[in-house]
């Protein structure tokens, strides 16, 4: 994915999706934190696994809600995804 976004940024011919881009690769070692999760799912407790989830997309809501109000741009999105990537985890 490093690789990539450089990649990209010469395909579309724009600079601007560098930084973010090189922000998001961040949530590939937060995949490896959902680990945890698995137990309740060999478990068949659906609830409890379901339940640790669903914290994932609702920080990254309200942290991207709360970020584009206070003028942030762009980069409200990029750091609410951040933000309930690496905090949604049990």
């Amino acid at each position: 994915m490093l690789a990539a976004v450089p990649l990209l940024s010469v395909i579309y011919g724009t600079r601007a999706i560098i930084a973010p881009g090189f922000a998001i690769c961040a949530i590939v070692p937060a995949l490896a934190l959902q680990s945890p999760t698995w137990v309740y799912y060999r478990r068949m407790d659906y609830v409890r696994q379901r339940t640790l989830q669903a914290a994932d997309p609702l920080i990254a809501f309200v942290a991207t809600v709360i970020m584009a109000i206070a003028g942030l741009g762009y980069w409200a999105l990029v750091l609410g995804v951040l933000a309930g990537s690496w905090t949604g985890r049990s």
